[in-house]
């Protein structure tokens, strides 16, 4: 599916300042209500800040099924699916990250208790586009901290979804992780000289503990990334693409 993410974002933006015209009554839940579905899900007078960002895929995919997918949702959720199950699908889907960007869906808790699409971000906030935020659509600037992660559906024609194909296959780990990826890392970062905090050279047992941490942070701040001791897709092109 060809969506852009500045397209998405336009569309929900022009949607701000549209208000309930009764307790969670609003055209975005009326609107998926009326799609074909297969399992009938409560939208009218139901909290939709969820439900607005699916509508906004809707109107552009003008497909169910292929919304669904687009989504990582089952079929049986019918567009209606609340913060707290989509943020269980981009999850499941290995699409979901520390570090937000544009038309990402920003998750706030854990399990989610809202979700609204990013707009704009710098180092310390994060603006989103949110529905249901004291009853109608709005922007909204958040501190980056009071975001549990940021879901990222695959969108088209632009630089930063291609470097996300390397996000496809690349996990982010971090402390406790144990997977052969965590091996991967152990690798790359051994091979640019970074060693744990014992002053070793980082062992291949594929297991992310305190030395691994270690050299990971190290690296992080030597290539002017965020410091986050997790392998977010920023480390992994920078670690793939050779960075020092």
């Amino acid at each position: 599916m060809d969506i852009k993410q500045d397209e998405i974002v336009k569309l929900a933006a022009s949607f701000i300042g549209t208000k309930e015209t009764g307790t969670n009554v609003n055209p975005f839940s009326k609107e998926l209500n009326s799609v074909d579905y297969f399992d009938p899900q409560k939208k009218i007078h139901a909290p939709w800040c969820s439900m607005f960002l699916s509508d906004m895929a809707y109107k552009i995919i003008k497909d169910v099924n292929k919304t669904h997918k687009w989504l990582y949702q089952p079929t049986y959720n019918d567009l209606s699916a609340s913060a707290s199950h989509q943020q269980k699908y981009f999850k499941k889907a290995k699409r979901y990250y520390r570090q937000p960007r544009i038309g990402d869906w920003g998750f706030i808790g854990s399990p989610a208790t809202h979700v609204a699409i990013v707009e704009s971000y710098t180092a310390t906030s994060v603006t989103t586009i949110d529905g249901n935020h004291k009853d109608k659509v709005a922007r909204v600037v958040r501190p980056r901290s009071n975001f549990d992660g940021f879901g990222r559906p695959v969108y088209s024609g632009d630089n930063d979804n291609k470097e996300d194909k390397v996000m496809i296959e690349m996990d982010v780990l971090e402390r406790g992780s144990n997977d052969p990826q965590v091996g991967t890392l152990q690798t790359l970062l051994r091979s640019k000289g970074y060693k744990g905090s014992d002053k070793k050279v980082l062992a291949l047992d594929c297991k992310f503990g305190a030395n691994t941490e270690f050299a990971l942070k190290k690296y992080q701040a030597d290539n002017s990334l965020e410091v986050t001791a997790q392998t977010d897709k920023d480390t992994w092109n920078k670690l793939l693409k050779g960075g020092s």
